[in-house]
């Protein structure tokens, strides 16, 4: 009986292990502008929309908000990670969009690269902008989705210096519920002129939820039978 027991406990034990070991194992996708290139006489930026940790994404839809007061965005093109894919781009220079707000819209048959450039960009400083100036840049995933369903993603905002670095500021994880509804053709611009988001932090179900209370109960059962051939043992007696 003791042998019964010590399996049973070695077995939810390794039950738990395992089920941890699967959680701290996954990482959440990242996405975030980076600025690549300042050119001093042109006076103009090459900022790239990144992303890192994607594994097995699909498709997506992001929202990108720069500071209008401050850049002028010229043509853009897809990076590296969207090569071959479909994509769609509205703007201020090819859709609807006001200055300052970018949709990028992108769908592929195969999981894209989980690391590298999505979109890159080109901005033009505006006139009084000078260099130790701030400029804001920020993406909101209103979708990201892969084989297993959407995917939780952190998107922190991003403040550059002219001339010198950019630094991060910790962003919220995207909720795709609250953004679903949002479409390409509404023309309200962002409330923040240095390019953050409206959106509500929040946190996404990624659809490949952790069962931890089922290993519980699992586990309850499992003492629960022990119990009971213990009880029935000692009547037998």
């Amino acid at each position: 009986m003791k042998r019964r027991i010590k399996a049973g406990i070695g077995l939810f034990s390794m039950m738990l292990v395992s089920q941890s070991v699967w959680v701290h194992a996954a990482e959440t996708p990242k996405i975030f502008m980076e600025v690549a290139d300042y050119h001093a006489g042109e006076r103009s930026l090459d900022v790239s929309c990144k992303m890192e940790n994607g594994d097995n994404v699909t498709n997506g839809k992001l929202r990108i908000f720069y500071d209008a007061e401050k850049l002028t965005l010229t043509p853009s093109e897809a990076g590296e990670a969207l090569s071959g894919t479909m994509l769609e781009v509205n703007d201020c220079l090819t859709g609807n969009k006001p200055e300052g707000e970018m949709v990028v819209a992108f769908a592929s048959a195969e999981s894209i690269p989980s690391d590298g450039s999505l979109l890159d960009m080109g901005f033009k400083l505006k006139d009084g902008v000078k260099e130790g100036d701030e400029i804001t840049f920020q993406v909101k995933a209103e979708k990201l989705s892969g084989d297993n369903g959407d995917l939780e993603t952190e998107t922190p905002e991003i403040v550059y210096t002219v001339g010198k670095e950019q630094a991060e500021k910790p962003g919220g994880q995207d909720n795709d519920k609250k953004n679903q509804n949002k479409t390409d053709n509404d023309k309200k611009p962002s409330s923040n002129s240095g390019g953050k988001s409206s959106t509500k932090k929040g946190s996404v179900k990624t659809g490949d939820e952790t069962p931890v209370a089922a290993y519980l109960l699992l586990g309850a059962g499992a003492v629960a039978v022990l119990a009971g051939c213990t009880w029935t043992k000692k009547n037998k007696q």
